[in-house]
């Protein structure tokens, strides 16, 4: 029924992208498959084939896996950037227009950035599974400062990275070679096999793409972090004193009583690689004795501006939400936050507490761990994986490597590597290296939620602390 050459029959072009007219749509593709699509959504001309009803041979998806692992912009890599845009985008059209009144309220209310709505809303909106606290109850004066080795037992219902890959793998985990006819029936299934990786590509993914923001925020999210950060920067520095004192990297080294703090009591917080709204919430609560300073990277800073061009420019699908009403002006609010390098960032706040927001780069945790004043770092996202801070190497920001509890590496032909081919490292962890323990925080991964949180798959973001334990040693 579909061949490499009728899916060129009727194209359009859009921008340099070609693309099936309507009449080629329903010619080549079955009406139950059309309705799984978001309406006005479109297949590109490089995209349909891998769509056909008759399925493809798992060989085309190796091939077309690899062509979109290397550098350049290939057609074909084109193809499925633009079909990404375009299913985001029919998606979150199709979502407003299926609200009733009531959601719309909602909706407008949740696209306010300037301020928060409760949980419980926010989940009904998306329809969400509903808040579930942690499983067992200890407290946050323990959780701060009892390592993870004391208490295994998991308390959040954490959806691993590994978890959502196997879900995404389904449509060719059953394959018994390259020869094998594999069937997709929508975008987002053969993107996220070509990606080995699980993108929901719903409604929440499309407003996280046009404002920036990673997760969700709520009034619960926002309580928690503030009561966290309260009282962690109280406890780091009234005992930063006995902290070096009895530090083992500090006995027997003659250290003075009574010295100064190493951190600044005036910037002991200061949030990374975020946009500035969580930092300006946090702020513009009133409820912290201190501020919390944002700071991003000139290359996030170059993304966060394109963005907010396109914001304010309202032509296509931005102007659509603002004539239905469902956003307001505040939506496209650009809060404030600071361009600056990670190590000058460091050296200009001496901070004791480090916030980290979700981002994928090379890896700066450990520069973050590793520099003199910083006694805790809070990671907020898709931790241990390839998802969040260092894309290449989840060991080095994490000490984690790949498995059923964090992620799955895969190779060229799709297929899962088996443990007896991974890489093994005797070494300890970069952070037990650094003098670090690392934490769960439970009470603050309860209330997260991520773009990528669907019906299906939720709890995808958690929230860890790496907290030290060994006094730095300072050289000269």
């Amino acid at each position: 029924m579909f061949t490499h050459t009728s899916v060129f029959t009727g194209p359009r072009v859009q921008g340099r992208v070609k693309r099936l007219d309507k009449a080629a749509v329903g010619r080549l593709f079955l009406p139950s498959q059309i309705s799984q699509w978001p309406p006005g959504y479109v297949p590109a001309c490089g995209v349909a084939h891998f769509l056909s009803p008759d399925g493809v041979s798992l060989g085309d998806v190796i091939d077309c896996h690899r062509e979109m692992k290397t550098e350049g912009g290939s057609e074909i890599q084109r193809d499925f950037a633009a079909d990404y845009m375009m299913w985001c985008q029919a998606t979150l059209r199709d979502f407003v227009r299926r609200l009733d009144d009531r959601g719309r309220r909602r909706m407008r209310r949740f696209c306010s950035r300037d301020r928060t709505m409760h949980d419980a809303e926010v989940r009904e909106l998306f329809n969400l599974n509903p808040y579930a606290p942690p499983m067992s109850s200890i407290s946050a004066d323990r959780t701060a400062r009892v390592a993870s080795a004391n208490d295994s037992k998991v308390c959040y219902q954490f959806t691993p990275y590994a978890v959502t890959q196997e879900y995404a793998m389904l449509p060719v985990s059953s394959s018994k070679g390259p020869e094998t006819r594999v069937s997709f029936t929508t975008f987002p299934q053969l993107r996220n096999v070509l990606y080995t990786e699980f993108d929901s590509m719903g409604p929440g993914r499309a407003i996280s793409l046009l404002s920036g923001d990673d997760y969700f925020l709520t009034a619960e999210l926002l309580q928690e972090l503030i009561s966290y950060l309260r009282r962690r920067v109280g406890e780091i520095m009234s005992g930063e004193e006995e902290f070096r004192r009895f530090s083992p990297s500090s006995m027997g080294s003659g250290t003075k009583e009574g010295t100064h703090h190493s951190f600044s009591s005036e910037t002991p917080v200061v949030s990374f690689f975020g946009n500035g709204r969580l930092p300006w919430l946090l702020n513009d609560s009133g409820l912290l004795p201190f501020p919390v300073v944002p700071v991003r990277l000139p290359a996030h800073a170059a993304v966060q501006e394109r963005r907010q061009k396109r914001l304010h420019a309202r032509d296509g699908l931005v102007a659509e939400l603002f004539e239905s009403g469902v956003v307001t002006d505040s939506f496209s609010t650009m809060f404030p936050c600071e361009c600056i390098s990670v190590q000058d960032a460091l050296l200009k706040y001496r901070p004791c507490l480090i916030l980290v927001e979700p981002h994928v780069d090379r890896d700066w945790i450990c520069d973050l761990r590793g520099f003199y004043t910083t006694r805790e770092v809070l990671i907020i996202g898709p931790v241990d994986s390839p998802a969040m801070c260092s894309f290449g190497f989840p060991f080095l920001s994490f000490g984690v490597t790949s498995g059923p509890t964090t992620y799955w590496a895969y190779n060229d032909m799709l297929q899962r590597v088996s443990a007896a081919h991974r890489i093994q490292m005797p070494i300890d962890p970069p952070y037990v290296s650094q003098g670090y323990s690392r934490i769960s925080v439970d009470n603050i991964s309860a209330y997260l939620m991520s773009p990528n949180d669907c019906p299906a798959i939720g709890s995808q973001h958690r929230c860890i602390s790496f907290l030290r334990k060994v006094y730095p040693t300072m050289k000269g």
